[in-house]
């Protein structure tokens, strides 16, 4: 993956987070596949972290998320995505961009 494909991922998958919880499945480094119900909706945050959500995250291929079921911030590599699912619709990231499939 290239750096304007990772970007790009980058963009759409935070837009998407800023609006609702996405239930994201991916690899760790370890190779332990992990599925996070994670957001950055700011209604959704408890008040002391609302600030966080627009400190710049000083690497462009790690997605900073609220983890909505630890209740602590998380975070995972766009490259390690295998699928994403928001309100029953599943989005699989591939070579061509983020699409949706239901």
């Amino acid at each position: 993956m290239n750096m304007v494909e990772t970007k790009l991922k980058k963009d759409v998958l935070s837009d998407l987070l800023r609006g609702s919880i996405i239930t994201v499945y991916f690899t760790k480094l370890n190779g332990e596949e992990r599925v996070m119900n994670c957001t950055l909706k700011p209604s959704l945050l408890p008040d002391s972290e609302r600030e966080k959500t627009t400190a710049k995250t000083k690497n462009d291929q790690v997605v900073n998320v609220w983890d909505t079921d630890l209740d602590a911030w998380r975070s995972f590599r766009i490259d390690s995505v295998i699928s994403a699912n928001i309100k029953g619709v599943d989005l699989f990231m591939s070579p061509e961009g983020v699409h949706a499939e239901s």
